[in-house]
């Protein structure tokens, strides 16, 4: 997909994803009308999970950090119609789990499974990655979830890091939509938390 990539200061005119049978490492929109952004958490497809509907994954885990804690909070990212401002919301949370940071990738695993085996449609998709690495390349610096895409020349300027050897981040949404994939390809995954 040779398209024209722009976000906040930062303007990329290259592939990514150009072998994505190997490799898919974009997995956002931005205007690009990526045919894989079914894998991004920002993606619309409303699905149940921890007794409750929410419009994409970004909402129903932005919401589980404030879950027990704050319940109008929790109710706001529910009704929230971007996940950009469910996002927000999480984030600027007065108060949150104070088990958040020992539960959060499990709650995003379970988000993540229930996201994909809601629909025949998204659980084809996912069996359709093939075996490829699923790589989340940010240029926001996400090095938690995903992989920052941006190096830094010496005169300051950026450039995409081409190799996905050399990019920096421990790609923990990409490990786990690897993990669901291998678990549905099984016929071990399960969708115990939708009743």
């Amino acid at each position: 997909m040779a398209k024209v990539l722009e976000t906040t200061g930062f303007a990329y005119e290259g592939t990514l994803n150009k072998n994505p049978e190997i490799l898919i490492d974009w997995f956002d929109d931005l205007g690009t009308n990526n045919p894989l952004s079914f894998l991004s958490n920002f993606y619309y497809s409303p699905f149940k999970v921890y007794g409750k509907v929410w419009a994409t994954s970004e909402h129903a885990y932005a919401a589980q950090k404030v879950y027990e804690v704050d319940d109008d909070l929790y109710m706001k990212i529910n009704r929230s119609t971007d996940p950009q401002e469910a996002k927000t919301l999480g984030r600027m949370a007065p108060a949150i789990r104070h088990d958040w940071e020992e539960i959060k990738y499990n709650v995003m695993k379970t988000i993540v499974a229930e996201k994909f085996l809601s629909t025949t449609m998204l659980t084809d998709a996912l069996l359709g990655t093939g075996n490829a690495y699923l790589q989340e390349g940010t240029f926001w610096n996400d090095k938690v979830w995903g992989v920052d895409l941006l190096g830094t020349n010496p005169d300051g300027s950026t450039y995409i890091i081409e190799d996905p050897l050399m990019r920096s981040g421990r790609n923990w949404l990409g490990t786990i939509l690897m993990e669901v994939r291998a678990q549905v390809r099984l016929g071990i995954a399960t969708s115990s938390l939708t009743k």
